[in-house]
């Protein structure tokens, strides 16, 4: 009888560990590396609109715009007898691997039958759904991928990432993953846990835990990459941009979106502002803009000297010359 309360606290600590190594802290599948990450809070938005409200939303049809093969923009149309979870979370995210780029939306399972059943409705290639240990999957168009076991979905596709590293007039294209590497990127998705999840950077772990409704991550050096093209890499852009992250919660609510953002810096640019504070804005300045027909409006305040700094003493990539200011 004595030993009975200790075996339950033992068994209560052993469930929290396990949860926490193998689902994270948030329990969303995104890599550390990823460069964008958007977390969509379905059980917040359903208590704020109707499905076909949230279809007319410039973010929903931005977002069908981007979703490139036809399994997902039918799961997207109608998903609440797909048997997805509409209590959970959808996440997108991109990132690159093995030099190519990718996007993969994800979301909850709360009946796999029924789950399988839409798929088998909507697969209109035919493809036949294969087994690799406890994931089940199918080619998703030409080079995408959607897996699934009995609690999550991912949907991979093929996505061109070097768009900023290609600069002007370059025709130099990563070359999209096969098959193959698309089922091993998916099996390594399932098995992320620990510091290899970006839920382990506490700012992405914040930033989830917060009240909202959309929830957006923006690596910025991960998007650019290596190289910035060869305007922006005869100053110190690259630099600069590394370590710099943006997050923003949105929410909706009584038509009015409210956004909440942090900007992130790394050393480099820290050291720069700290040089260069920029001043606030004065109300002379704001009180200039138009009071009507704004679709919107921004200002920006950065001293002269900061700009000259970024492009004064760095030199040219593969050359050992300064650039002229």
């Amino acid at each position: 009888m004595t030993k009975r309360p200790l075996v339950l606290v033992v068994l209560v600590f052993a469930i929290i560990f396990t949860s926490c190594t193998q689902g994270g802290k948030t329990g969303l599948l995104v890599p550390k590396d990823a460069a964008f990450a958007m977390h969509i809070n379905l059980k917040s938005l359903s208590g704020k609109l109707s499905w076909e409200e949230i279809k007319q939303s410039e973010w929903f049809n931005d977002l069908r715009l981007e979703t490139q093969d036809s399994l997902a923009h039918k799961m997207l149309e109608n998903p609440s007898s797909s048997g997805i979870d509409m209590d959970g979370d959808w996440v997108i995210h991109m990132a690159r691997y093995n030099g190519s780029g990718y996007s993969a939306f994800q979301g909850k399972i709360k009946d796999v039958t029924a789950y399988e059943q839409t798929l088998n409705t909507v697969n209109e290639n035919r493809s036949q759904v294969k087994t690799d240990g406890d994931l089940k999957y199918l080619a998703a168009g030409s080079d995408g991928i959607v897996a699934w076991n009995n609690d999550r979905f991912i949907i991979l596709n093929n996505v061109a990432l070097d768009a900023l590293e290609r600069g002007w007039g370059s025709e130099k294209r990563t070359r999209p993953m096969s098959a193959d590497t698309l089922l091993k990127l998916t099996r390594e998705l399932f098995a992320l846990k620990g510091d290899k999840l970006l839920d382990s950077d506490k700012r992405f772990s914040s930033l989830i835990a917060e009240e909202g409704d959309l929830h957006m991550w923006f690596n910025t050096s991960a998007f650019a990459g290596n190289s910035l093209g060869m305007i922006m890499s005869m100053m110190k852009v690259g630099v600069l941009l590394e370590g710099n992250l943006s997050a923003a919660t949105l929410n909706f609510d009584n038509g009015k979106i409210t956004i909440k953002g942090t900007q992130y810096y790394g050393d480099e640019m820290k050291s720069l502002l700290k040089k260069h504070p920029p001043k606030n804005i004065s109300a002379d300045i704001i009180n200039r803009l138009p009071a009507q027909n704004v679709m919107a409006a921004g200002a920006f305040n950065f001293p002269p000297k900061g700009l000259r700094e970024l492009a004064k003493n760095h030199r040219y990539r593969g050359h050992d010359q300064r650039v002229p200011w």
